[in-house]
């Protein structure tokens, strides 16, 4: 071996032919790259196959995954917890005059929480779950290998038929064993205790995995500590807008605007609190106990804790005297204008991408796990932000997205609307869809604070927003170790309540680019820009100017836009092909046949055939992840049809309400899976009518969902403050174009 390895093999064969009929040999090897760290290598006779089980003793010091001990807050005496709480809170209320006092109260406060927890709360270390067999099956497994090991050594036909035998009941009484189990389970499964529901998320999630060996050009993570480094290193490059660089002058003038409005007399890591906040106008309004009580009732329970470990339930079983105390750290916050440095850093688990390979840290997605005391800070900080914002109707009415009320398919009505209009008045329409290149993370600190101003928010607030949005950190954590903290240069923090809301105040000025013959359609950072015209050229040419305008526009304030994943598409009544295209950047963006916006597939002629066909292979796909639930006799079919309901009807009928006028041949195919669903929950024999199932299971088809869908939809519009989706609510076409066509329009069935 010349590169430095070394071979093993063990004395005896490692082939044993199971015919009996040819030699043995040894084809199972051993390749190290050390002699001295291989020893005692032999053969086993356990397991079913013809090649035998190698055994050795590696040398070395294994790596132990241990798992930290931690709280079991199922079983908190939430009594003593209270007790411990409000003794170790001190009565006398410290000043919190400066930054430093702040960051001191809230380190103070957490260890507080933490010390009545461990007072109140048993610890437990999860284990995983072992697959033990009954003792009956393991003697049958002892009994079959060593007639095994006889029939290896003498080769016998009596041995041979023997072990046969045995080989075949070991697994009759395994199979047996598991689905006596399996059945056992699903008898005490229901919807009532949250059983069910949480046997199909473990259906449907993709299971627990360890994360592999990650490489890059330069590097190879093997330790978790080693992963945990790398991942970090990752994401925190991607927090990073130094790929965008915008326009050097325009960079520094904002810049300029945002130290003179911030610096100016604010330094709040270092100066006293009275020269931090500002003095032109007073501080926001204060926050009480009630209202933070208020906030912590709507927490969610099943949400995972900062780097603190302190849950939403805890915060839920606050004394009086904890309510205080955070109201008093909240109130400081807002006076002076300073987010505590603790608060600041996140814990980041990394989630694998479906089909991607998981040997590559750019195929995951960073989760961020923030404080719960910071949360809720946050979502007081938000309506203050709010309450500024809804007065100055600073949002435009064409962004719908992390907006109240406002979902996908008003934006997809909208937009469809628009589209099906024209197509009555024979016009062409032309519409480009742009995505951002993680948007979220590589936001602009100083633009966002500088488009504050612009838009006269109280000094005050623009200062907390900076100190909230500067110094952040965030730490990896794979298994129990985490990565040293790295500082994010831009973005918004992941998880917080507040970024939504930022991120729509960041991006308003460009959904209120002036174009009377372009229409900007705006969900989060999704940007649709379309026009019609009665000409294909016109059309074309309007949005391809209005997407080179908003190119230019994203790319000042560094917004990188996905050439690869933005998309084209001409909405023509005529069946003749236009062959064309539109530029972002070196990249060629062909005008497709068909795209997916908001999660609906739209083709060129609004025939909504990809869109059925996609839909019923994904409804089909569920089906399949829970076919064992559906086919099983243990469960009640009044679960199961509950499960039809809550798994593959919503995928079915996603996006209806523009849809559902679609040609009764693609409509089918959805009743058939439709149809195979029910007749699986119910068992029904092969003789029982579909239309006999429906009726006696008293379940609608699926035209009668879509009809009732459509009409709870259109019922709503009426009450939208939003005059984008107001105009949606008559019950004819907002264009009222001429009925050249013979296809149906939604609103069609509001007539019927």
């Amino acid at each position: 071996m010349n590169r430095g390895a070394t071979l093993f093999a063990p004395e005896t064969p490692t082939y044993v032919p199971s015919h009996g009929k040819g030699s043995q040999s040894t084809l199972d090897l051993v390749l190290a790259n050390s002699s001295r760290c291989i020893s005692s290598i032999s053969t086993l006779t356990e397991g079913g196959s013809d090649h035998l089980p190698v055994y050795f003793e590696l040398w070395g010091t294994p790596q132990t995954q241990l798992k930290k001990p931690r709280f079991d807050f199922r079983r908190t005496d939430w009594g003593v917890f209270r007790c411990a709480l409000n003794n170790v809170i001190p009565t006398a209320r410290p000043p919190l005059g400066t930054a430093t006092d702040i960051d001191t109260a809230v380190v103070t406060f957490t260890e507080e929480i933490t010390t009545a927890v461990q007072a109140s709360t048993p610890t437990s270390t999860p284990r995983p779950q072992k697959l033990e067999l009954p003792e009956e099956i393991l003697d049958l497994i002892r009994d079959k290998n060593k007639v095994r090991r006889l029939w290896q050594v003498h080769r016998r036909v009596e041995d041979k038929r023997a072990y046969n035998r045995l080989h075949k009941e070991v697994r009759s009484r395994i199979s047996q064993w598991r689905s006596n189990r399996w059945d056992e389970l699903l008898r005490n499964v229901s919807p009532q205790d949250n059983s069910l529901w949480k046997l199909t998320r473990r259906l449907n999630r993709q299971g627990s995995w360890t994360t592999p060996t990650l490489r890059t050009e330069t590097t190879t993570a093997t330790t978790d500590l080693e992963k945990a480094e790398l991942l970090a290193q990752h994401f925190a490059a991607i927090n990073n807008n130094s790929v965008n660089r915008g326009n050097d002058s325009f960079n520094e003038k904002v810049e300029a605007e945002v130290r003179r409005l911030i610096t100016g007399r604010t330094n709040s890591q270092t100066q006293d609190a009275s020269e931090v906040g500002p003095n032109t106008i007073s501080s926001p309004k204060h926050a009480t106990p009630r209202e933070i009580e208020k906030i912590i009732k709507k927490l969610k329970n099943n949400k995972s804790p900062g780097s603190d470990g302190i849950p939403n339930t805890v915060l839920k079983h606050f004394t009086r005297k904890a309510l205080v105390k955070l109201t008093n750290i909240t109130n400081a916050i807002l006076k002076h204008a300073y987010y505590p440095t603790h608060w600041k850093t996140a814990t980041v688990i990394a989630l694998p991408k479906p089909g991607k390979p998981t040997t590559e840290p750019s195929s995951y997605r960073p989760i961020s796990l923030l404080s719960s005391l910071a949360k809720v800070v946050d979502r007081i900080i938000l309506n203050r932000l709010t309450d500024v914002g809804d007065k100055m109707r600073i949002i435009p009415d064409n962004q719908f997205g992390f907006r109240r009320n406002h979902a996908t398919i008003h934006q997809l009505s909208r937009v469809v609307s628009h589209i099906s209009g024209n197509m009555a008045k024979r016009n062409i329409t032309a519409m480009v869809l742009l995505d951002s290149e993680k948007a979220f993370d590589t936001v602009w600190i100083e633009g966002l604070i500088q488009r504050l101003a612009t838009y006269s928010f109280p000094s005050p607030l623009i200062k907390l927003v900076f100190s909230y949005l500067t110094d952040r950190e965030i730490k990896a954590r794979v298994g129990n170790k985490l990565s040293a903290p790295l500082q994010l240069a831009a973005g918004l923090p992941q998880g917080s309540v507040m970024s939504p809301w930022l991120f729509n105040i960041y991006t308003s000025h460009l959904l209120k680019l002036q174009n009377s013959h372009v229409h900007i359609a705006g969900f989060a950072d999704d940007l649709a820009l379309y026009s019609s015209s009665v000409s294909a050229k016109n059309a074309i040419n309007r949005v391809r100017n209005a997407t080179h305008h908003m190119i230019k526009e994203l790319n000042l304030w560094k917004i990188n836009v996905n050439a690869a994943k933005s998309e084209a598409i001409l909405f023509t009544p005529s069946r003749k092909q236009v062959d064309t295209h539109i530029h972002i950047r070196t990249n060629r963006i062909p005008f497709s046949s068909s795209v997916k916006y908001l999660g609906v597939h739209i083709d060129n002629k609004l025939n909504w055939n990809v869109h059925t066909k996609t839909t019923n292979k994904l409804a089909l796909s569920k089906l399949g992840r829970n076919y064992c639930l559906f086919r099983s006799s243990e469960i009640n079919s009044t679960h199961k049809l509950l499960l039809y309901k809550a798994i593959v009807r919503p995928t079915l009928t996603y996006g209806c309400q523009v849809w559902h006028t679609v040609a009764e041949t693609h409509l089918q195919k959805l009743q058939i899976t439709q149809n195979k669903c029910i007749r699986l929950a119910s068992g029904a024999s092969w003789y029982v009518s579909n239309h006999t199932l429906h009726t006696d299971l008293n379940i609608p088809t699926v035209r009668q969902v879509l009809y009732e869908k459509f009409k709870t939809f259109h019922s709503e519009l009426e009450t939208y403050p939003n005059p984008r989706v107001f105009s949606l609510s008559s019950s004819n076409h907002p264009l009222n174009p001429p009925r050249r066509l013979k296809r149906r329009w939604p609103r069609d069935l509001l007539v019927e």
